[in-house]
């Protein structure tokens, strides 16, 4: 299961939302977050319940330098 995800992204100012589910088909919001044009860290605490986690950006095209999941 995962407990945190981090996110360092950047490129746009936009908004990037992580989505989380226990299957891999139905998916929940778990948090959404502006970003910038530097890349950032951001950091999503998940319950630890889920297997399997989704990234959307809009607004603009974000891009991810690296993922870490705890």
């Amino acid at each position: 299961t995962i407990n945190k995800i981090t996110v360092n992204a950047g490129n746009k100012a936009g908004t990037l939302t992580v989505y989380v589910s226990k299957d891999g088909e139905t998916w929940t919001e778990c948090d959404s977050t502006s970003t910038t044009s530097s890349y950032t860290d951001y950091t999503f605490e998940l319950d630890g319940e889920y297997q399997y986690v989704k990234l959307e950006s809009t607004g603009a095209q974000i891009r991810v330098k690296y993922v870490t999941v705890d």
